[in-house]
């Protein structure tokens, strides 16, 4: 007559059992703390790069230095001091 789920209640209807995070009507775990801070998902990734670590590339000669022209990142790219560069 009931198929084993006895008569009426929660357990009994389709779906069978209240959903993840349910406590009985009372005030859930989730909702009492406070949000924290959020993650933007627009933000770029960055890697860190020392000074010491380009100072030591340049003074190893695996990055070559032109006189009165700036580092930039091609120049990086091409001696593997960085790898990829994060988008």
């Amino acid at each position: 007559k009931t198929s084993g789920k006895g008569h009426k209640g929660q357990k009994a209807r389709a779906g069978n059992g209240p959903h993840r995070g349910f406590e009985g009507g009372q005030t859930p775990l989730y909702r009492l703390m406070p949000k924290r801070g959020f993650r933007n998902r627009f933000s770029k990734p960055m890697t860190p790069l020392n000074l010491k670590d380009l100072q030591l590339w340049i003074a190893m000669g695996r990055l070559q230095l032109e006189e009165g022209r700036p580092i930039d990142m091609r120049d990086m790219m091409r001696s593997g001091l960085v790898s990829r560069i994060p988008h």
